[in-house]
C-alpha cells in the first residue's frame, strides 16, 4: 500500500540525494553541526586512548613538574625568583641532561643578580629552548634579550581554542604583519635541537607544512592543516603517562645522574592555581602536556588527516539512503533492529579510520541515518493512520448519503443500551437517562423511481439526508436504515424532545423543492418515535421495532405526520 506512488528504491535514491544536497548546500559550509562533530571526535579520542601506546621517544622525555606541592615546599611566591631556574639548569647540565626546554617566559627585568644568573646558567648549559607567546594585540612577547642570547631556540606556546573553548589545534608557523615569518612553535624548535631540522628547510603550501632534507634524523615530512594554517593535536597522552618528578624534590637532589642522564627533560607548571590547565579531548591537562603530545606527534610523525569532502558527503548519503531503506521496508521493530547493527558497523568503521589517523565528520552520517529512519517510519504511520481512517469511514457510513450506515447504527445503539444498563437502577428522569430513535421512511417513493427515475430517486435521498443531518445535533446518529428509510438515534433525549425534532425534519423535507424538467415538486416524509425508558424497551431489536411500529401507524393514517409508539404491554 506504501510503495504504491513511487517503488522504493526512487525513494531512498530521493532520500540519498536531499541528504547529500543539505549536507553540501546547508551543514557543511555553514558549519552548523561543528560542535556536535568536535564532540564525537572527542569520544574517538578518549575510547582510543584505551589502547597501549608507547612510543620509544617517552623513554626519553622526562618532565619537571612545577606543581601545587613544588609551591608549597619551595615557600616562594609565584613567580619564583629566577636564581632558581638557573640552580635547576645548573643541576641538569652537570646529570648529563640531552636537552632542556623550560615552558616558561622569562619577560621584562628582575632582581638583576637573578637576570644574570639565569643567562649565565642557560649560556652554559649550551642546549636550552625557552618560551615564547604571542599577546591578544599580536604582539611576541620573548625572554630577556641576555637570557635568550644563550638559548639554542625560543619557541610560541600560545593554546589555540575552538567555539567550546577546547584545545584541539597548533599554529604551524607565526608570522608579522608583513607577512614574513616571525617564530615557530616551541615543540619545532626543541625538534630543530632533537633531530638536527633546518628551519629554512620548512615550507608553508596551502595543504600544510613541508619538509625535505637529506639529513637521516629529520628525512621528508609533511604535516596537513585542517583549517588553512592550524593543523590538529593527535593527542594520545596523559600527565600520568609521562617520567615527571616535582621541582621541589629536584631541587633538593644532591645527584640526578642516574635519573636525568641522556634525556630530553621539560618543565612547566602542572599546578592548577597557575591557571594553565586547558580542555582537551583527553580530559583537562595543563599547558606543557599539551604541547608534549604534540612534540610527540612531531618527533614520530603521527599526525592526523582529514577525510576528503567527497568521502563525507558519500557516507552522508550512504547513511541517509540506509536509514530510508530500513524505515520502508521494515516494521519498527526490525527497522531499529538493523538501525543498530548499521551503527555498529558504521562506529567500528569510524574508529578503525580514526585509529589510521583519518579525521572528519563523524557525527551528521548517523545522524542523518536516525533522522531518516524516523521520519520515514513516522511517515508510513501516519499514512497508515489516515488511510485507516478514510478505509473505516467507507466501512461505517453510507456512499450514497454519507451518513452512518445500518451496521455502525445498530452497534451504537447496543453501546448506548449497555450504559443505560448500568444506569437502569438511578431513580433520575431527566434527559440525560433517556435514548429515543426516530424512524423515517420517503412517501411514495415507489412512484417516485418509476416517475422521474431511479437517478433523480437517488438525488431525492441524498436531499432528504441532508435535511436529517442538518436538524439534528452532532452527538447523535444518522443513518441510513436501507433503500428510502433513515434512523436517527437521539442520545440524552425525552421523547417529547424527540419528536420535535422528527417534526422539524419533516418541514424540512415537506418545504424543500426539488426541479425535474423545469417542474417543481415536493416530496414529503412519515416518521416513527419511541423511547426507550418511558416505553420500557431496553434492547436495540425492540425500541427499532417500536419505532417502525409507530412508522408504519403514520403511514396508516395518512403520510406526512409523526407518530409516537404507545406500549400496550403492562
Amino acid at each position: 500500500m506504501f510503495s504504491r506512488p513511487f517503488p522504493t528504491v526512487l525513494k531512498v535514491a530521493a532520500t540519498g540525494f536531499l541528504a547529500a544536497l543539505l549536507y553540501a548546500g546547508v551543514i557543511s559550509p555553514f558549519r552548523l553541526l561543528n560542535n556536535p562533530i568536535l564532540k564525537t571526535q572527542d569520544f574517538l579520542f578518549s575510547m582510543r586512548y584505551l589502547l597501549p601506546y608507547h612510543p620509544p621517544i617517552l623513554e626519553d622525555i622526562f618532565l619537571i613538574a612545577v606543581d601545587d606541592e613544588s609551591i608549597h615546599e619551595i615557600k616562594e611566591k609565584w613567580p619564583f625568583h629566577r636564581r632558581i631556574y638557573a640552580d635547576l639548569l645548573q643541576k641538569l647540565t652537570s646529570a648529563g641532561a640531552r636537552l632542556v626546554a623550560l615552558d616558561f617566559v622569562f619577560a621584562g627585568k628582575s632582581e638583576p643578580l637573578d637576570d644574570f644568573l639565569l643567562a649565565e646558567a642557560v649560556q652554559k648549559a649550551g642546549h636550552v629552548v625557552l618560551a615564547a607567546f604571542v599577546d591578544a594585540q599580536g604582539n611576541y612577547v620573548l625572554s630577556l634579550k641576555e637570557i635568550r642570547e644563550g638559548a639554542v631556540g625560543s619557541g610560541v606556546v600560545n593554546k589555540l581554542l575552538d567555539d567550546d573553548l577546547y584545545v584541539r589545534r597548533v599554529r604551524l608557523v607565526y608570522k608579522d604583519n608583513d607577512g614574513e615569518i616571525a617564530a615557530w612553535p616551541w615543540e619545532i624548535e626543541i625538534l630543530k635541537e632533537l633531530q638536527g631540522l633546518k628551519l629554512d628547510k620548512l615550507h608553508i603550501s596551502p595543504e600544510g607544512l613541508h619538509y625535505e632534507s637529506d639529513s637521516e634524523d629529520a628525512g621528508r615530512f609533511f604535516i596537513p592543516f585542517r583549517d588553512h594554517k592550524n593543523t590538529a593535536i593527535n593527542f594520545k597522552l596523559k600527565l600520568k603517562d609521562i617520567q615527571q618528578v616535582p621541582l621541589w624534590k629536584v631541587m633538593q637532589e644532591e645527584d640526578l645522574g642516574e635519573t636525568m642522564k641522556g634525556k630530553i627533560v621539560l618543565s612547566g607548571s602542572t599546578s592548577r592555581g597557575l591557571h594553565d590547565y586547558y580542555h582537551t579531548p583527553l580530559g583537562v591537562m595543563p599547558g606543557v602536556v599539551v604541547n608534549l603530545n604534540w612534540l610527540v606527534n612531531m618527533a614520530t610523525r603521527d599526525f592526523l588527516r582529514n577525510i576528503p569532502f567527497v568521502l563525507n558527503l558519500l557516507f552522508v548519503t550512504f547513511f541517509a539512503m540506509s536509514g530510508s531503506f530500513l524505515g520502508l521496508r521494515f516494521d519498527v521493530m526490525k527497522g531499529t533492529a538493523g538501525l543498530f547493527c548499521v551503527s555498529v558497523a558504521g562506529g567500528a568503521m569510524s574508529f578503525g579510520l580514526f585509529c589510521l589517523n583519518y579525521t572528519g565528520d563523524f557525527f551528521t552520517p548517523f545522524l542523518a541515518l536516525w533522522l531518516t529512519f524516523l521520519s520515514v517510519t513516522l511517515y508510513r504511520y501516519f499514512y497508515t493512520l489516515v488511510e485507516n481512517v478514510r478505509l473505516r469511514g467507507e466501512v461505517v457510513t453510507d456512499p450514497l448519503t454519507g451518513l452512518y450506515n445500518r451496521r455502525f447504527l445498530e452497534s451504537r445503539i447496543d453501546a448506548e443500551f449497555a450504559r443505560l444498563v448500568v444506569e437502569r437502577r438511578s431513580r433520575k428522569m431527566d434527559a440525560y437517562h433517556e435514548l429515543s430513535v426516530l424512524m423515517m421512511d420517503i412517501d411514495n417513493f415507489k412512484h417516485v423511481n418509476d416517475t422521474y427515475g431511479h437517478q433523480f430517486g437517488d438525488d431525492v435521498i441524498k436531499n432528504v439526508s441532508f435535511c436529517i443531518r442538518e436538524s439534528v445535533r452532532k452527538d447523535d446518529i444518522a443513518a441510513r436504515y436501507g433503500g428510502e428509510e433513515f434512523c436517527v438515534v437521539l442520545i440524552h433525549t425525552r421523547k417529547e424532545e424527540a419528536v420535535q425534532i422528527a417534526e422539524k425534519i419533516r418541514k424540512s423535507v415537506e418545504s424543500k423543492k426539488f426541479n425535474y424538467v423545469n417542474q417543481i415538486t415536493h416530496f414529503t416524509i412519515s416518521a416513527g418515535v419511541a423511547s426507550a425508558r418511558i416505553d420500557n424497551l431496553l434492547s436495540s431489536r425492540a425500541i427499532i421495532k417500536a419505532a417502525d411500529e409507530a412508522l408504519y401507524e403514520a403511514k396508516r393514517t395518512g403520510k406526512n405526520r409523526v407518530c409516537q409508539f404507545v406500549n400496550k404491554t403492562p
